[in-house]
């Protein structure tokens, strides 16, 4: 396994991501999202100190994004399919400012959580049987 990110590292990994990402997404390339995904994941401190709330904040949100394109854009409403990569941009703007996110829809949905493994990594463990 991969040694956990510094913060700097980490932040750099999130808004390169997040960017292309958001890029992918205008252009219409679904099936290319969430490329590393479980590394960056697993590289992430859930104990590396408060400024890594709004980086746990950005990958919960990655990972939200990820499972809503999964289910056909449903579970995180009133985000739609066309506001995703326009809130990956305004985190990124956020990250880019070294300031938390405030908007009430990203809070509402992807506020760090319990620390350890996202959901979605949990449940691809499971379906790939690696408990």
């Amino acid at each position: 396994m991969n040694s956990l990110y510094a913060y700097a590292e980490a932040k750099s990994v999130l808004l390169s991501i997040l960017n292309r990402e958001a890029t992918l997404h205008e252009s219409g390339r679904y099936s290319e999202l969430g490329e590393n995904y479980d590394e960056v994941d697993q590289r992430l401190p859930r104990n590396g100190g408060p400024e890594f709330a709004k980086l746990l904040l950005a990958l919960d949100f990655w990972s939200g994004w990820l499972d809503s394109a999964e289910h056909d854009w449903f579970f995180y409403e009133p985000i739609h399919e066309n506001d995703w990569p326009k809130l990956a941009r305004a985190i990124v703007r956020d990250l880019e400012a070294d300031r938390e996110p405030n908007d009430p829809v990203l809070l509402k949905h992807f506020a760090p959580r319990p620390k350890g493994p996202s959901l979605l990594s949990r449940v691809r463990a499971l379906f790939s049987g690696e408990n």
